[in-house]
């Protein structure tokens, strides 16, 4: 039920797992390696396997000259020969040897821009890169060392660049192709991701990677059935691929499969016990199921992981928020914005606590942050208009007016747009608009069951016994609950609503959307009370 808050929240791309050592190097470089040679032989069990990814390494327990080393790229782990490591604090008068003995050796120069990138020392880093680049203009590889650079450094528009120079030099090279996805991805050009992993997967039909970010380019494009496959292809050409589990839990969710969700990140927790991203994908699946201390556990290990993890802390605001600790969801999704301002879905929720806490001017600056940041997405817009009908009905009427213009018809936000310009029209009034907004409501719930049945309530083609009967699950009586006090509301006995108000507060789904109608409409029906009863002399 995209309405819940816990769906508001949407987890943003997973993107390859990112390095948690310190961007400057500042981390103790003494316990940080990397390979002298080209190519370095890790054994992982009885097997040897080769890799030629230039990566930084940290360090762990030696056994004789086998040294266990884990990328921090996350790509690779397993025993290598010490005497093909250089410490990082050691790589850079290393690989400044081997150039002094080697000038024009391209590929030194980007060993020691790797090295100079991993110290943060990124100045240094390019100069390297652009020499190799210098020595060696015709090969793809030094254009796509580069292209890397810059990505990390989110300087998109030079990376794919680089990376269309090395399709240029080399169409035949398909890591050119992927890594120029990637960059796509990050610009959210989904389209043109998809063309370069295909082109990719023609030339080399066996890449799990490719795979798995054509199933997020799809996850991206809003179709995740097309996720769950590609991402199933990869984990299908190599079963240990965590990345790709993480992701297809994510399509899942999407999916409604919170289970299948929870199943794919506990295998990507097994293949990688510390992952972050699988912590706080499985801790969204646990809070879309109301298990929310089960979440929280998640989501306290994936900030545990990485303290600066924005969209853990917004996840566990709305856990938190589940279960009705407002306080404390506003701490976690204050240290969010703090984090990561320019996230949209952040103060999207942060909004709506402030709504359910009565802070009526705080939640729509919130809102309009966020739409600031987002505004194509009418699901922002439409909990503006919650706001907005809590304060001015009649405004909420003429918004919600403009933006059912916008919806199609088989968008879900459409009847409840409907439902909340009808109550805004009914509150100021307008019994013809708020007639014209029902009629639109049961045309666009069409075959929609349970909004259907909120549909007929408010027309009175069935009574609140009905209503309650169809609800199925805590989404659904939160707002059969709700809709039934706000319509006793309206009529001229409005403490009849009372009852039914105090149970979405005290008994309702609290990341539900609509729960701040009930919690705002007993404060306003409280006030209400209090000025009609008469009142007594001091003594």
């Amino acid at each position: 039920m995209r309405l819940a808050l816990a769906m508001l929240a949407y987890v943003l791309p997973n993107l390859l797992p990112v390095s948690t050592a310190a961007a400057d190097g500042r981390e103790d470089s003494k316990h940080r390696v990397m390979q002298k040679n080209a190519e370095l032989l890790l054994r992982v069990g009885s097997t040897i396997v080769p890799t030629t990814q230039l990566e930084t390494y940290k360090e762990g327990p030696t056994e004789g000259r086998w040294t266990w080393i884990e990328a921090e790229s996350g790509r690779a782990r397993g025993w290598a020969k010490a005497d093909e490591l250089v410490r990082l604090d050691e790589a850079v008068p290393f690989f400044s040897g081997e150039i002094h003995a080697s000038p024009a050796d391209p590929l030194l120069h980007i060993k020691r821009a790797k090295a100079y990138e991993a110290l943060g020392k990124p100045d240094q880093a390019l100069q390297d890169y652009d020499e190799a680049v210098r020595l060696d203009p015709s090969h793809a590889w030094a254009y796509n060392w580069r292209g890397l650079f810059h990505r990390a450094r989110k300087e998109y528009d030079a990376a794919i660049d680089d990376h269309s120079r090395a399709v240029a030099v080399e169409p035949g090279r398909p890591a050119s192709y992927l890594d120029r996805a990637l960059c796509y991805l990050d610009r959210g050009r989904f389209d043109d991701a998809i063309a370069d992993l295909e082109a990719c997967l023609r030339l080399r039909p066996d890449d799990a990677q490719a795979y798995d970010r054509l199933g997020w380019a799809f996850y991206s494009k809003g179709q995740a059935d097309r996720a769950v496959e590609y991402c199933s292809k990869a984990i299908q050409l190599q079963p240990d691929f965590e990345d790709a589990y993480v992701d297809r839990g994510i399509a899942w969710f999407a999916e409604g499969e919170y289970d299948k969700t929870i199943a794919d990140e506990t295998e990507a927790l097994r293949l990688s016990p510390e992952d972050p991203f699988a912590f706080n994908a499985r801790g969204w699946a646990l809070s879309a199921k109301h298990e929310y201390d089960r979440a929280i556990q998640d989501f306290d290990r994936a900030i545990e992981r990485n303290p600066r993890f924005a969209r853990a802390y917004t996840n566990r605001g709305i856990a938190r928020a589940g279960r009705k600790d407002f306080d404390g969801a506003l701490r976690d999704l204050d240290r969010s914005i703090a984090i990561a301002p320019d996230r949209p879905r952040a103060h999207l929720n942060r909004g709506i606590v402030h709504l359910i806490k009565g802070e009526v001017t705080r939640a729509g600056a919130d809102f309009d942050r966020a739409i600031e940041l987002a505004p194509n997405d009418r699901w922002l817009r439409y909990n503006k208009l919650i706001a907005t009908l809590m304060t001015d009905p009649a405004a909420a009427c003429d918004n919600a007016a403009r933006l059912l213009g916008e919806v199609g018809p088989r968008d879900e936000l459409g009847v409840y747009t409907a439902i909340l310009g009808y109550l805004g029209a009914r509150k100021s009034g307008r019994k013809d608009d708020a007639a014209r907004f029902i009629e639109m409501g049961e045309k666009l719930a069409g075959g929609r069951a349970w909004q259907g049945h909120l549909v007929d309530y408010l027309k009175d083609r069935a009574d609140e016994r009905g209503l309650l009967a169809a609800a199925d699950g805590p989404a659904q009586q939160t707002q059969a609950r709700l809709m039934i006090g706000l319509k006793k509301s309206l009529s001229s006995r409005r403490e009849d609503g009372l009852e039914d108000l105090r149970w979405v507060r005290d008994h309702g789904l609290s990341t539900d959307a609509l729960y701040p109608l009930a919690v705002q409409e007993l404060r306003r029906l409280g006030l209400a009370e209090a000025q009609a009863r008469p009142t007594r002399p001091d003594a």
